[in-house]
């Protein structure tokens, strides 16, 4: 399709790719174009993606006259979510300036030729 003015987005794509796809639709050969897209609390994930993946904060409305209170409910829920979500998947691994970088990276090269050498027997047929 040429020259589309307007792309709104009922849902946001759970595939980044996909959304920055849909809205390459508009402002082709030098033409301008917008891209409106709706935004549940629950694809709020989809959006910190779409963000990441353009480098680019995309504006978002918040006091519209469609807000409700479970939407608002629903999404400082989804936040608080997201936040516990994150504090789990994040582990100190140490840095490199205090020694504990090393250490670990000097341990899982050394369990990484045990099991090789532990490989090695077994294939061989030797016990050690």
């Amino acid at each position: 399709m040429n020259q589309l003015s307007h792309v709104i987005n009922y849902e946001l794509p759970n595939i980044s790719e996909t959304y920055v796809h849909r809205i390459g639709r508009t402002g082709r050969a030098g033409h301008d174009g917008v891209a409106i897209s709706f935004c549940e609390s629950e694809e709020l994930p989809y959006l910190k993606d779409i963000q990441k993946l353009i480098g680019l904060q995309i504006p978002v409305v918040r006091d519209h006259p469609w807000v409700t209170v479970e939407g608002t409910q629903a999404h400082k829920e989804k936040t608080e979510e997201l936040k516990e979500k994150a504090k789990a998947n994040k582990v100190y691994r140490g840095s490199k300036s205090n020694g504990d970088y090393w250490r670990r990276k000097k341990q899982a090269q050394g369990k990484q030729g045990q099991r090789r050498q532990t490989s090695d027997r077994q294939s061989s047929g030797k016990q050690g």
